[in-house]
Parts: C-alpha cells; sequence; structure tokens
C-alpha cells in the first residue's frame, strides 16, 4: 500500500518558503479514517488556509480524502472534506475549535480530526 500526501504547503515547503507565508495561515491537521470500526489511516499533514489538500491511499484498501481548512470570523476552524472509498463516500463540513478534536460521520465511517497552528 501506498500512502500519498499533497499540498500547496506542507511542511517541508513551509520551512523553506516562511518568508511569503505568514505562520497564521499554516496548519497542521491530523485525521483518524476508520471503516466499519477499523482504523484505515492515521495521516498528519501540514496545509495552507483556503488551499485544498488531499490524502491518499492506493492499493486494495484505497481511499482518497481530499479537504480545505479555513479560519473562520469567530476563530474556529472550517473544514470541507470529501472523502472516497471503494465501499464509502462522505462530504463533511464542520467548525472546530484550534487544537481540539472532532468526529464526523456514520455508522460506517468516521473521521476523527484536529487542526492545530503549524510550527514555522
Amino acid at each position: 500500500m501506498k500512502l500519498v500526501a499533497s499540498a500547496v504547503a506542507l511542511f517541508v515547503c513551509a520551512v523553506f518558503s516562511a518568508t511569503t507565508l505568514a505562520a497564521e495561515d499554516l496548519y497542521k491537521v491530523s485525521f483518524e479514517i476508520r471503516e466499519a470500526g477499523e482504523l484505515r489511516s492515521s495521516p498528519m499533514v501540514g496545509v495552507r488556509a483556503d488551499t485544498e489538500a488531499s490524502i491518499s491511499q492506493d492499493g486494495e484498501g484505497w481511499f482518497k480524502l481530499d479537504f480545505t481548512v479555513s479560519p473562520t470570523e469567530n476563530g474556529t476552524i472550517e473544514l470541507n472534506a470529501v472523502y472516497e472509498s471503494a465501499t464509502h463516500n462522505l462530504a463533511p463540513m464542520m467548525e472546530l475549535e484550534l487544537g481540539k478534536t472532532a468526529t464526523i460521520g456514520t455508522d460506517d465511517v468516521q473521521l476523527t480530526v484536529t487542526v492545530e497552528p503549524a510550527d514555522v
């Protein structure tokens, strides 16, 4: 199985381009992806606010998760995501506090997410 993560501002890129990005525009997003109660993956990705990021896993147990995080006026973070696998589709939108963990999903698939400011 191959796990792939892509985003415009991964942590490595953020370090090299820190002069062009404000620190408050960068977030560390941690996921736990569960299907039928089984942990499928627990990726962590560095992203820039309002920029689509993608996490995918190839092979028999493939999945793809596209998402964006956006700061809101009240200090929370809005997460918009689209999760696809061979057996499930989920398109959640949620608002969460920085550093707090939230879970959204159905009986069959759950996404648990934590969004924190990135240390640049």
